[in-house]
């Protein structure tokens, strides 16, 4: 009952903030998925304006991460479910399940590739640069303002 009372409040204190935002819409920040041996995936979140979030089949919660354990530790299938301000988002969490992955090595093979002619020739060893610098000279020239003095009778 207490985790219960604590969910709610703590779910009551996010609809009101998120109430009052400029933007309501849920968005993903970040997702990560760590693996912790062969029994154990947790798979952290941060979402902006997200309420709770759920694994498919699983509880709600409040927390940015959620720990899948025993033998409920395969991704394939599983889709994480993000509540917000009267609006529910879910993302697929199959698409980070390795097993599900097929790596191969490969190598591009290029076939049926036709020789480009440009118009233009392609000079490859450009001319020399050379660099010429003079000289500059400056002469100071000193200037003589002559000028009479005035009083403040002059100035009306």
């Amino acid at each position: 009952m207490f985790l219960n009372l604590s969910f709610w409040s703590q779910a009551t204190v996010r609809f009101c903030r998120v109430f009052f935002a400029a933007r309501k819409e849920i968005h993903l920040t970040s997702l990560q998925i760590d693996k912790k041996g062969t029994s154990e995936i947790v798979v952290r979140f941060q979402f902006e304006n997200a309420i709770w979030a759920q694994i498919s089949g699983g509880g709600r919660t409040i927390k940015n991460e959620i720990t899948l354990a025993g033998n409920d530790t395969s991704l394939a299938g599983k889709t994480l479910i993000v509540q917000g301000f009267f609006q529910r988002k879910s993302y697929s969490l199959s698409a980070f399940d390795s097993a599900s992955w097929k790596l191969e090595p490969f190598a591009p093979r290029f076939t049926n590739l036709k020789s480009i002619r440009l118009g233009v020739p392609i000079r490859l060893n450009p001319p020399a640069l050379s660099v010429r610098h003079k000289e500059i000279s400056h002469q100071q020239h000193f200037i003589k303002i002559n000028h009479s003095t005035f009083s403040n009778i002059d100035l009306l």
